[in-house]
């Protein structure tokens, strides 16, 4: 019986315009009502994986920056890259001409300006003044490494402009060549860096744990690279229909797509069609 849910956020939970679609949520609030711990698994900051886990049930549990950090009641669970590590990411980004987003539970820090129709700043209208995301923009190597203050969990490597298509992948294949460092994809057109032996799997360990949960009771949904991992760990796998197809040939089953609440469709599949079952 499973009793533990982790599901991605981007192209998994949310539709195409960073919402939950209202399916998923009736769905996840039924299972949460019924017992089963749901946690959003995302790549996201912490402090947004926790206000869209809010928006579903107070008991969601949120862990943020690809598996880097998130809290159990008066536990913190956080893995950092140090100052040595940001340094050379910093360097790799800016000779190949990318933009580097360094994060922490509620920080970003750019070296180029970030629009002000960026869905962080979005969101932090609706934050609460303490868990507003803290913006450090244009910032030079000097300017990122003295507003580090142990507290970045995940670097963010992207350019959207198909023409730098090549210093993306030139970037990314210098950077996995740093056995201290943990290197995947959420899109076609970003890297994500953590420190080595981090990912949303051993995040999903760790978490499992302290609930008490074995690993052949867990479930995770995911659509791209660096939800592998946690597909991978739990006793049920499941890719979404848009996602990547390394995810679809690494998955157990493959739902329907993010626009069409293919969470919401496993759940009831596998878990709370399944809950009935044996309870008849």
């Amino acid at each position: 019986m499973i009793k533990l849910v982790c599901i991605d956020m981007d192209g998994t939970l949310l539709d195409d315009n960073f919402s939950i679609p209202q399916e998923n949520i009736e769905v996840l609030r039924r299972a949460v009502d019924e017992g089963i711990e749901i946690a959003l698994v995302s790549g996201r900051p912490f402090n947004i994986a926790r206000y869209f886990a809010d928006l579903i049930h107070p008991k969601v549990r949120a862990i943020g920056t690809n598996g880097t950090y998130f809290r159990y009641n008066e536990i913190i669970y956080k893995k950092h890259l140090n100052r040595e590590q940001i340094e050379r990411i910093y360097e790799v980004a800016a000779k190949h001409d990318l933009v580097l987003h360094l994060k922490g539970h509620n920080k970003v820090i750019s070296n180029t300006p970030i629009e002000e129709d960026h869905v962080y700043k979005k969101t932090n209208v609706v934050l609460k003044d303490e868990d507003r995301i803290q913006f450090v923009e244009g910032a030079s190597r000097e300017r990122a490494l003295d507003a580090e203050k142990g507290d970045i969990y995940k670097a963010l490597v992207f350019r959207m402009d198909k023409k730098l298509k090549e210093n993306l992948l030139q970037a990314k294949h210098e950077l996995k060549q740093n056995e201290d460092l943990e290197v995947v994809s959420s899109h076609p057109c970003n890297f994500e860096v953590m420190t080595a032996g981090t990912s949303k799997a051993e995040a999903i360990r760790e978490l499992s744990s302290y609930l008490g949960i074995m690993r052949n009771e867990v479930m995770c949904i995911g659509d791209n690279e660096n939800d592998i991992s946690m597909i991978q760990y739990g006793a049920l796998g499941v890719a979404m229909g848009n996602g990547t197809e390394e995810i679809k040939a690494a998955a157990a089953y493959i739902t329907d797509t993010n626009v069409n609440a293919g969470v919401a469709k496993a759940i009831l599949k596998f878990v709370l069609e399944k809950n009935m079952e044996e309870d008849r």
